[in-house]
């Protein structure tokens, strides 16, 4: 996805979404608890459109909350990943991050009579997704499932290891250490390696090294 453009809409966006209760930045837009994250890659942008006009693109996302906090205590554990506002950017924009399950897409082309009703309909969709994952007894043991059973059924090899890493850290949230050793052993032993590395060692390697040091393999 391209990268969003600040154009006059842009504020129009921010407002709207802002109205609703969300956190929303440049080329993003989120929701969160102490449990789950819920987030957009979301924007504008002119490219390969004609000159009058303006495209909005939107991905939709969820992850654990504390995912990514896993991520970089086990990839970076001396770095200061900053105060709470600056880590949910990270988490939602930033280059170290879990990617996040896939929930929807779209885009529209603006039309400037009517674009906050367009931005209030994608809005509407980024809410029903909030409201379906802000209730449940366990949200982590449902996206652990749900992760699962896509890593397991995709025909897009090249993501089973974004999956497969989202599956390791939260076994790892979830204080379930055996499995997510024994996952991130048949990672490496299917060379791969989550795609994030401190140096030459992996994130899989990492979390690997850890768990080999504790208890948590028992």
């Amino acid at each position: 996805m391209a990268k969003p453009e600040v154009t006059a809409d842009t504020a129009v966006f921010k407002e709207r979404a802002s109205a609703r209760g969300f956190e929303v930045g440049s080329g993003w837009i989120l929701w969160h608890d102490d449990t789950m994250f819920v987030f957009a890659i979301a924007g504008f942008s002119s490219r390969n459109r004609p000159a009058t006009g303006t495209i909005f693109t939107w991905r939709i996302k969820v992850k654990p909350l504390e995912s990514d906090e896993i991520l970089w205590r086990h990839l970076f554990p001396e770095a200061d990943m900053g105060g709470v506002r600056k880590k949910l950017t990270l988490r939602a924009n930033g280059a170290f991050k879990l990617d996040g399950l896939d929930l929807s897409d779209g885009f529209f082309l603006t039309e400037p009579e009517n674009i906050t009703t367009q931005i209030d309909a994608f809005l509407d969709e980024f809410s029903a997704v909030v409201d379906d994952w802000k209730t449940g007894a366990d949200r982590r043991e449902r996206f652990l499932s749900v992760v699962t059973d896509t890593a397991e059924s995709t025909p897009l090899k090249h993501i089973v290891g974004s999956l497969n890493l989202m599956r390791t850290t939260t076994l790892l949230a979830l204080g379930r250490d055996a499995e997510a050793f024994d996952l991130v052993n048949a990672e490496l032993a299917d060379n791969r390696h989550g795609s994030l590395y401190d140096g030459e060692t992996s994130i899989n390697q990492r979390i690997q090294q850890y768990l080999q040091s504790t208890e948590g393999t028992k």
